[in-house]
């Protein structure tokens, strides 16, 4: 128990009267009791006396008390009048803090004022709301296990900074505590909403027109859907910015964030630009949504038929089996399951009817049931079998398959090269098919060249002079191709056979493809000079030679040449007569030029300037369209 001094008595309500606020009296080292007194209000006997006189009245009171170890035991309940012993009432309200009383921060002594801004009702009603929020805890942690009393307990955590020697402001509420500190430090705060914590931190003193954070960290201590923190932006600042983007409304500002997970921690800002001198306050509120959802299975059958024969391919008279195959791939019973078979014409049924009902019944989920059906083939072609499932609860669904019903035949096809210039290549494409439905064997085919060609190629054939033969399987319904390439040696119009021939089922084909052979001129000049380089005064003959390469003759075959103006012509000679007229020279036309045929010409000139000289001629002829050039570079030093 602590002793009070009359010189602490007066000093406390010289500083209670001096600064209109409520003080404590604790012991110093903050172990014993402390005697707190209120507010003074107008309407009571204490705001009416002067200073003195409450010095005189408080010291009586405290005299008295000094003697008294039941006023200033630990358990001591707050009077009626307000003045009382809080130590005990103010731990349970959860509002001792080390608040520092700037008016006593150098005076050592054993008892030490300080201020508490509120009153004796307030703590009390703290006092109560903070025992009912723990008694509601614990019983929760009972429920929930160590963890969530472990983070329960943490709710009466309280974290924050303080510069030492400055003014201190205190606020509580249940579930969140609060400091504001001035100088260098900063002030913090949290609320603690189950299952979300949110701390917010300020500078406590900054600069008019600077710039200054508010810092938030929200932390999720169960899984959370959806968070929402709101901030108000404080009287005499402006918004300046947030991070993340916040959306502003008036003053205030709204984080949303989503889908948190338990344990993790987003970090906000605020940013706001202080426009006039004093205390700025706001309040930040967190609101958690968590979902609490349920999910019910609405039950569907779903079936599905699945139908096969294993004889793609029969004939006349054959058994041809049907595997039939319904399911329930759905998640409910499917009732009165029928399948219906209906039987197409070229298939017949030993009952005669065309259609066949099958009674399943009842196919759980997951269920599968299995129906074979014989039938027996009585026509070619392809027939295909059409089944069908119902039920009185579910979809209905069909599904077929098709048999082709024994059919042979074999068709062989041959085109190629219509119009060839004798001497030249052509090509023919032979096309065997298996028209049937069913696959022929040892398949051959021959294709037999004529005399007045050569065969020159046949890719996969056996060749034997001017005959290819290939011998083949064709599967049902498919088809080979095969190719010949020959080269002509007449004139005239000559037509390549080809054969293909099947023993099993004594099938055959034969097929043709005719070319009409053409000779073809085409003619080459040349022109080469006989001295290269020249002086002036030189001379150099120019040799012009044209060959008839192709296999036809050609028609008037005419030459022109210009000669260049470092040279003169001396001479013109050659297969036909040539006229000079100037540095020109134009030869009179050959008139028949036969296949193989070689015409010549000579110009001989003579160097009479300098100069990089062109020697030009032209080639024309009743084939060519357009005349063909040729030169030859002489050069003159």
């Amino acid at each position: 128990m602590g002793i009070i001094s009359i010189k602490k008595v007066k000093e406390a309500i010289f500083y209670w009267f001096k600064y209109d606020k409520a003080v404590w009296f604790k012991s110093y080292q903050g172990r014993e009791n402390f005697l707190f007194l209120p507010k003074p209000s107008q309407n009571t006997i204490m705001y009416k006396l002067n200073r003195h006189q409450v010095i005189a009245l408080l010291t009586a009171t405290v005299a008295g008390a000094i003697f008294s170890s039941s006023l200033l035991a630990a358990e001591t309940k707050p009077a009626a009048t307000g003045h009382h012993l809080a130590q005990s009432d103010a731990a349970d309200s959860n509002v001792r803090r080390p608040f520092v009383n700037p008016y006593y921060e150098q005076r050592q002594g054993f008892w030490k004022p300080e201020i508490y801004r509120g009153d004796s009702e307030s703590a009390r009603r703290d006092a109560r709301e903070s025992r009912s929020s723990r008694s509601k805890e614990a019983e929760r942690a009972s429920k929930h296990g160590s963890k969530h009393s472990a983070s329960h307990r943490d709710r009466d955590t309280y974290k924050a900074t303080h510069s030492s020697g400055a003014d201190s402001k205190r606020s509580s509420s249940s579930g969140s505590s609060s400091s504001y500190s001035s100088g260098s430090g900063s002030v913090s705060d949290y609320i603690n909403r189950y299952p979300v914590r949110l701390e917010k931190s300020v500078p406590s003193t900054v600069a008019l027109n600077a710039p200054y954070n508010y810092d938030y960290r929200v932390t999720a201590r169960e899984k959370v859907e959806r968070v929402v923190v709101e901030e108000q932006i404080p009287p005499g600042t402006v918004y300046v910015s947030s991070d993340p983007e916040a959306e502003v409304s008036g003053d205030k500002v709204k984080w949303t964030l989503y889908n948190l997970e338990e344990g993790q921690n987003v970090p906000l800002r605020l940013t706001v630009k202080p426009t006039r001198a004093g205390d700025l306050s706001s309040c930040a509120t967190i609101q958690a949504y968590q979902q609490a959802c349920t999910t019910t299975t609405v039950g569907e059958p779903k079936l599905i038929i699945e139908k096969d024969t294993p004889e793609e391919q029969v004939l006349v008279g054959s058994n041809v089996p049907w595997n039939i195959k319904v399911t329930n791939t759905g998640n409910f019973s499917a009732h009165d399951v029928v399948v219906t078979d209906t039987i197409p014409r070229g298939l017949s049924h030993d009952s005669g009817q065309s259609s066949i009902t099958s009674q399943v019944g009842t196919l759980a989920p997951g269920e599968s049931r299995n129906i074979t059906l014989q039938t027996t083939a009585t026509e070619t072609g392809r027939h295909c079998n059409l089944a069908s499932v119902s039920a009185s609860n579910a979809n209905s669904a069909d599904a077929k398959d098709c048999v082709e019903v024994a059919q042979v035949g074999l068709k062989i096809e041959k085109d190629g090269t219509e119009k060839q210039f004798v001497g030249k290549k052509a090509s023919y494409d032979i096309v065997a098919t298996n028209t049937g439905d069913l696959p022929l064997e040892d398949v051959v085919v021959t294709d037999t060249v004529p005399p007045q060609n050569r065969l020159l190629s046949a890719p996969g054939a056996s060749i034997e002079g001017n005959t290819a033969t290939w011998t083949v399987d064709l599967p049902a319904g498919q088809s080979k191709r095969f190719k010949v390439n020959v080269r002509g040696l007449e004139g005239g119009t000559y037509c390549n056979r080809v054969s293909a021939r099947d023993v099993n089922y004594n099938l055959s084909g034969n097929s043709e493809a005719c070319t009409e052979w053409t000779g073809h001129p085409a003619l080459l000049i040349e022109v080469i000079d006989t001295v290269d380089p020249l002086l002036i005064g030189d001379k150099t003959t120019y040799e012009i030679q044209i060959t008839n390469q192709g296999t036809a003759r050609d028609t008037n075959v005419g030459l022109n040449v210009n000669v260049p103006a470092e040279l003169k012509i001396v001479s013109a000679s050659g297969s036909t007569n040539g006229t000079i007229s100037g540095n020109a020279i134009s030869f009179a036309p050959y008139p028949v030029l036969q296949a193989k045929e070689v015409i010549n010409f000579r110009v001989v000139t003579e160097a009479v300037t300098t100069g990089d000289s062109r020697f030009r001629v032209k080639m024309n002829s009743d084939l060519l369209k357009t005349p063909v050039p040729e030169e030859e570079s002489t050069q003159v030093y």
